[in-house]
């Protein structure tokens, strides 16, 4: 990530990512800031549940997945499906029903992706599911307990989870990417 570039914060809301671009949360038309590298490295920086697995579990890992085990024709909607946690980290599921604002707020961020990188603005079927059964598979391998059957969540994957350090995931999120870019384009 180059940061040889000087930029000037508008006084507005906004962060400086990694890529030395402005983020800019008002201004749905700026895509600044909202580069594939940028995701990937964030998101492979991110933990899911709130950094309270065993050992150290990337979202980009969890997108990732989800967008392997979602249908084929959905895969990039799968693997960007949490690319708003890129901005916002990712703020544990019951803590995000108390916080409407919030809500909004990463709805926003997801309709600048979504108009980016040209997804549906509804997610689609197979990722929710994927999505959902990987939180299953996630909780059962990595969190105590059968956390999973209290959650009320569908079956687990068999397969089980093993986290990669943030390099793995950072690579392999935009090594998927750049998979099912070549494949759209043809």
């Amino acid at each position: 990530m180059s940061t040889d570039t000087q930029y000037t914060p508008s006084g507005g809301a906004e962060i400086l990512t990694c890529s030395g671009e402005y983020f800019q949360f008002e201004d749905l038309a700026d895509d600044a800031g909202l580069g594939i590298e940028t995701i990937a490295h964030a998101l492979s920086l991110t933990n899911r549940f709130g950094g309270h697995t065993a050992v150290p579990y990337s979202v980009a890992q969890h997108s990732f997945l989800v967008s392997v085990y979602c249908d084929r024709d959905d895969a990039l909607c799968g693997l960007l499906h949490d690319a708003s946690e890129a901005y916002l980290n990712d703020i544990v599921r019951p803590a995000k029903q108390t916080l409407p604002d919030y809500k909004w707020l990463e709805r926003r961020v997801m309709d600048k992706v979504c108009d980016r990188y040209r997804l549906p603005f509804d997610m689609p079927a197979s990722v929710e599911e994927a999505d959902l059964r990987m939180c299953a598979t996630e909780a059962r391998d990595l969190l105590p307990g059968d956390t999973w059957q209290q959650w009320g969540l569908p079956e687990p994957y068999e397969d089980a989870v093993e986290p990669w350090p943030w390099q793995v995931a950072e690579r392999l999120f935009l090594d998927r990417f750049a998979g099912i870019a070549s494949r759209t384009a043809q």
